[in-house]
């Protein structure tokens, strides 16, 4: 599962800016296109190591964050 957090209330367990929205042209140049596509935007993975992901809309793309390890869940 991948996480965007734009309020900003889930717990830092990383360094990731789950709140980050980069320009399009700033995508890691190992960040490749998973095909999935939603209401225009596309999904993108950036490298594996980095576990993060990116929704990609115009010249914007959302930062998403892998949570791998399921630490955050639904009860």
């Amino acid at each position: 599962m991948y996480i965007h957090d734009p309020r900003g209330v889930l717990p830092d367990a990383d360094t990731v800016d789950r709140t980050q929205t980069i320009l399009t042209a700033n995508l890691p140049e190992a960040a490749r296109d998973t095909g999935f596509r939603r209401g225009g935007a596309a999904f993108w993975v950036g490298p594996a190591r980095a576990g993060l992901g990116y929704l990609v809309s115009g010249e914007r793309a959302r930062v998403y964050m892998l949570d791998a390890a399921g630490a955050i869940g639904c009860a």
